[in-house]
């Protein structure tokens, strides 16, 4: 360069070469940082890419859980809705067993009642009937065979 294309004091091209050779060591060691750091960014992408792997993976276990336990939760409604039915059935048939077996009961009662009342009545009219010495003699009479031979032997024959 000449003194006037630069407007001032030329330097020699000398004395440009050392400053020009530290500022290229300068930029070589800053490109060396740079790529340095550019490694660091990578590294650091494929981690974030890596954890944002994990994380979704972690979600998608998380809603199939998730999914697992509404299955479950209807299937424990089913089984109990299934037992619910089953033992208002049981309850059922124990009821109707029990209201068969007080109907049984009621009628036994009844029968024996009836029946009780029957052998009263009957033994008071058997009680009346064979106490009177009328019946007794007309009912009676023909099966004594003694006082049918008493008669024979007081009567005097015929021939």
């Amino acid at each position: 360069m000449t003194q006037t294309q630069s407007g001032g004091n030329v330097a020699a091209d000398d004395d440009l070469r050392p400053i020009v050779d530290g500022h290229t060591q300068e930029i070589r060691k800053l490109h060396g940082r740079l790529d340095g750091v550019e490694g660091e960014v990578r590294s650091f992408k494929s981690g974030q890419d890596a954890m944002m792997e994990r994380l979704i993976s972690v979600e998608a276990q998380g809603q199939e859980r998730e999914r697992n336990r509404a299955q479950d939760r209807v299937q424990d409604r089913s089984a109990l809705t299934s037992l619910a039915q089953q033992i208002a059935k049981l309850t059922g048939a124990q009821e109707e067993r029990n209201r068969q077996s007080q109907e049984r009961t009621q009628t036994l009662k009844r029968l024996s009642i009836w029946v009780g009342i029957m052998t009263g009545v009957l033994g008071m009219l058997g009680a009346t009937l064979f106490s009177s010495q009328t019946f007794d003699t007309a009912f009676w009479g023909h099966f004594r065979t003694r006082p049918h031979l008493e008669a024979q032997s007081n009567a005097t024959p015929n021939h």
